[in-house]
């Protein structure tokens, strides 16, 4: 009887650590591909910070005010990049 129950738990153990290398190696495949499409992204960064437009708002404005300065300086931004 012992020697059915061990063959028995070698084999529950070596389909366990069967399963355990298949994830292993579905997740390397997974973060290797992430990788590649990490690598492809393009960063829209200015060349020189010195000429790109910053954010600057006044704090002493109420929250309506420093709102639309925010939205007027986001604009500028955006058409600085020519994204509009």
């Amino acid at each position: 009887m012992n020697d059915w129950l061990l063959a028995v738990l070698v084999l529950v153990g070596m389909l366990f650590l069967w399963d355990v290398w298949r994830l292993v190696r579905k997740q390397s495949a997974v973060l290797d591909r992430d990788q590649e499409i990490l690598d492809q992204v393009e960063a829209l960064e200015p060349e020189d910070e010195d000429d790109a437009p910053q954010f600057a708002i006044d704090m002493s404005l109420d929250e309506r005010d420093a709102t639309l300065q925010f939205i007027e300086q986001f604009r500028e931004i955006r058409k600085h990049y020519g994204i509009d």
